[in-house]
Order: C-alpha cells, then structure tokens, then sequence
C-alpha cells in the first residue's frame, strides 16, 4: 500500500493561552512537514484573537464557555465540525473526556493522536505518554507527529510563533 501523506488537519488545543502558544510549535512543524495541508486549530474563544493571522492556521474553530457547559450544544458543535472536516489527523493534545468526542464521532480518521490513558484505548490509534513534569513541553507537542516518521523524515521543528500586525508593530 503507497502512502498518501495527510492533507487535512485537526488540532485541539483547550486549556489556557500558555498552553495554546506552545502549541504553535506543533502547528509550525505540520505546515514545514506537509506544506499543502490544511490545519484547523480548536481552542477557546476568548483566546482566539492571539492566533488571528498565523500562517501555519488555516481556520480557527471556537468553543464559548457556553458551549463547552452546554453537553447538546457541545456535542452538537464538534459533530458539524467533523462532518464537514473529513479529517485526515486529529491531533487531541490534552485527550481528556471533554476533547474525545472529536475522535469518538470520526472512528474512520486514518491518525487519531493524543495522549496515553485508560479511556483512550479505544479512541485514539496513536497514543503516546503525557509530558513528564521535568520535561519540554514544547519536545512534547511537536513529538506527536512521531506517527508520520515510519513514512519518511519528519522535521521536529521546535518554532513557536504568534503574529503581528503592522498596525501592532506601529504602535511601539
């Protein structure tokens, strides 16, 4: 079987703005590694004006505090999402109860990636160890595309960016 690289990806980052910036490393390392893809980035909304504009995000997908305590509404959302997605990757950084249902409602996704705990066994196809408290988080995030490196070189690429506007760069 010829290996056809990924074109569509999902990454689904909730938590706090710390954790959505180290991100960008993962991000950044996606676009270098498979630069005809298209990567949607999942995260809070009240932290989606940081992200605006960056290159290696094709769209950004929200969740309100409404909508994440809504189970219907929640549910509801992230079905639409993979519907119309028809994702080749998800990458679930956190894989907790609250982030599965992305994989749970996309069984055929060739990589479903997170992160190794017992009520992953069944979801994810690729599951790897949560981040020692010692270690680099940003080594962690970018360690999740560890699945692609059987098909050829992955490039571990370790960026974090945020962009800048001009009318942001004029204003210092």
């Amino acid at each position: 079987m010829r290996y056809k690289a990924p074109e569509r990806f999902l990454v689904i980052r909730f938590r706090q703005m710390g954790d959505a910036v180290l991100a960008t490393s993962l991000l950044n390392a996606i676009k270098r590694n498979f630069p005809g893809s298209t990567t949607d980035f999942v995260l809070n909304e009240r932290i989606e004006p940081l992200f605006r504009g960056h290159p290696a995000i094709d769209r950004i997908i929200t969740f309100s505090d409404h909508e994440r305590h809504s189970p219907l509404l929640y549910i509801g959302k992230i079905w639409k999402i993979m519907r119309r997605g028809r994702y080749d990757v998800i990458i679930d950084m956190r894989s907790t109860v609250n982030t599965l249902p992305f994989s749970i409602l996309s069984p055929f996704t060739r990589f479903r990636i997170g992160i190794h705990k017992p009520y992953t066994k069944f979801i994810l196809n690729h599951r790897f160890s949560e981040c020692p408290r010692d270690a680099d988080m940003v080594t962690h995030d970018v360690s999740l595309l560890r699945p692609f490196a059987k098909y050829g070189d992955v490039e571990f690429c370790r960026e974090i960016s945020l962009p800048i506007t001009d009318a942001e760069r004029g204003s210092y």
